[in-house]
């Protein structure tokens, strides 16, 4: 699956309109996309790329010309169902139960969002134009946490909160944390799930500062992502 096997907490969530896509976020501040097919379908999918080399996670954009998502840092796309298109990635993106809204009927404009259904299987048909062929950088939508203040990685772990919180800091790898953004590493967190990157040859790109979001558990951060905006090539 994309991050967790938790079960987020309920949502409704705006019904999108035949070729909308709406970045959003479930209640415990869960990133997701809500898919307006032009069929009158609709689709909920987690907004984290399903590439994850040494246990850090990045958000993925979506293309509303080429109407595909896509990972930023490593490349690799899906198709607005989810599917993979193209790697690295390895599989499809995760994907979430709906249902109408409890208060509403169809004509509302809300869905339910109930819970995590799993990854979208399959691989869709490969596309012959280069990746990102056709995508103004300036009309994507990703999830930009307007209003939220970044924590530092300690004070994140303090706060005990149950939702993803929003941090600016640089990964340690040699000690398994994320520091704050200052040289030293002060204000430090615990990462449980970090990997070794090895020999990559750019780690020293991931230990610089960046925004991350994670979710805090048992004093710790667990699933670390990265928050990467596009920006033109």
């Amino acid at each position: 699956m994309g991050v967790s096997c938790e079960k987020s907490a309920l949502t409704v969530l705006p019904w999108p309109a035949p070729g909308q896509t709406i970045a959003a976020y479930l209640d415990d501040g869960r990133p997701v996309f809500v898919v307006g097919h032009e069929d009158g379908d609709i689709s909920v999918l987690d907004a984290f790329s399903t590439h994850v080399p040494y246990g850090v996670r990045v958000l993925i954009g979506w293309c509303p010309m080429r109407r595909t998502f896509h990972d930023p840092r490593a490349g690799g796309g899906w198709d607005e169902w989810g599917a993979l298109r193209s790697g690295p990635p390895p599989k499809g993106l995760g994907y979430f139960r709906w249902e109408l809204s409890p208060a509403s009927d169809a004509s509302a404009n809300e869905i339910k969002v109930t819970g995590f259904a799993g990854d979208v299987p399959g691989r869709a048909a490969p596309d012959a134009r280069p990746q990102l062929e056709g995508c103004d950088f300036s009309t994507w939508a990703y999830h930009t946490f307007e209003g939220v203040t970044p924590l530092t990685p300690a004070a994140a772990v303090a706060s005990s909160s149950a939702s993803w919180v929003l941090m600016r800091g640089r990964i340690d790898f040699a000690g398994k944390r994320l520091c704050s953004e200052d040289a030293e590493c002060l204000e430090p967190a615990d990462v449980l799930d970090l990997g070794d990157p090895g020999a990559y040859p750019n780690v020293g790109e991931l230990e610089r500062p960046w925004e991350f979001v994670a979710l805090v558990r048992d004093g710790s951060l667990v699933h670390l992502s990265l928050v990467i905006l596009p920006a033109p090539a």
